[in-house]
């Protein structure tokens, strides 16, 4: 599928409580100007489509996305993700969980400014309680960036599992990274890691984060 708003092979955008079971993408993805992922796009109560917060913030959301693969390759903008281009916000009462699922999509960006967040497993995940995170998914998919050589504006995080979150309670367990990863710039701010990039000042709990493998690049 294609298209300028969430794009994803399974489900673009969700509200409330969601689960994606047993699917599989073989198609190709891809969004000229927003996120994209091989199963799913992003929940959207409180965040509109532009990542912008909405007055909605009553409803709690909750995705789960179990025994899904991905075969299809995802090209995109801002946040792109082989299995789920956005998953999280920062209410702790909110559920994000992937589990027992695979990418074997590589995963691309072509961008000229801005902050990006591109990923094999998913893009963006914020944080919220103790329950969310990964759980035995691998990522087989490569991903590589491509950005201007000179006066590139922005940052980009690149990683096999998730390019950004922010919490220590966010769990990331029994994953495997095979997947390299290439960004094809020199203008640009550029962080990359082979399973995870975690912003929060205090690091990862290791009750959350262990038993993950990765030998994508050399």
């Amino acid at each position: 599928g294609s298209g300028k708003g969430d794009a994803a092979g399974i489900l673009a955008f969700s509200v409330g409580h969601v689960k994606i079971v047993n699917c599989v993408n073989t198609g190709y993805i891809y969004n000229e100007t927003l996120r994209a992922a091989g199963i799913f796009g992003a929940p959207l109560d409180k965040y509109d489509s532009d990542g912008d917060k909405t007055a909605d913030t009553k409803c709690t959301n909750s995705i789960l996305i179990d025994k899904c693969i991905n075969f299809g390759d995802v090209k995109g903008f801002s946040r792109i993700g082989g299995i789920s281009a956005s998953l999280g916000t920062i209410d702790e009462k909110d559920s994000y969980v992937i589990s027992n699922s695979v990418n074997y999509g590589n995963v691309t960006a072509d961008v000229t400014s801005g902050n990006h967040y591109v990923s094999g497993i998913t893009a963006y995940a914020w944080g919220g309680g103790g329950a969310n995170g990964l759980f035995n998914v691998q990522n087989y998919g490569n991903i590589t960036v491509t950005a201007p050589e000179g006066g590139y504006a922005g940052e980009i995080i690149t990683a096999g599992l998730i390019a950004y979150y922010n919490t220590s309670k966010y769990n990331v367990q029994n994953c495997l990274n095979a997947g390299k990863i290439d960004v094809k710039t020199s203008g640009a701010k550029v962080t990359t890691f082979q399973l995870f990039y975690n912003k929060n000042g205090t690091g990862c709990s290791a009750d959350y984060v262990k038993d993950n493998l990765y030998y994508g690049n050399d």
